[in-house]
């Protein structure tokens, strides 16, 4: 379960808008409370690529959004990319290069230019939908 609050929200979905036709992607700093993963930060990464159909994070930028999290008591609990034209689901290649069996894998679709956010769980090669909490 990722709990997430209505302002993050509002800043995925508008970054995601703003930055159509070009994929972007970011990491997700916050607490873990049982099952559930407690969104405190959005860290919005440069995707190198500067592509329409996939990603990769600029790694001085993850490495400094890792230290900045540790600097103040947060965990990656997630990361998050967009589907410029695709559907909100975990593509072939997301599932592949997926690493993190603990993370919420957020994916926010502008396929009919609305965007639709959703959250997974990949494990083992397999992709399955978590509930998302807006708060």
């Amino acid at each position: 379960m990722l709990k997430l609050r209505y302002g993050f929200y509002r800043e995925l979905t508008d970054y995601v808008t703003e930055s159509k036709p070009l994929e972007v992607c970011g990491l997700l700093g916050g607490v873990r409370e049982r099952k559930t993963k407690t969104v405190k930060k959005i860290y919005f990464i440069k995707n190198v690529l500067e592509s329409n159909c996939e990603y990769l994070m600029d790694t001085a930028e993850q490495l400094a959004a890792a230290k900045d999290m540790r600097s103040n008591g947060l965990d990656m609990v997630g990361c998050f990319h967009s589907h410029p034209e695709g559907p909100p689901h975990p593509s072939a290649s997301d599932v592949k290069t997926s690493v993190f069996d603990n993370i919420s894998y957020v994916i926010i679709s502008m396929e009919n230019d609305v965007p639709v956010l959703k959250s997974y769980k990949i494990v083992n090669g397999l992709y399955m939908e978590e509930g998302i909490i807006l708060v």
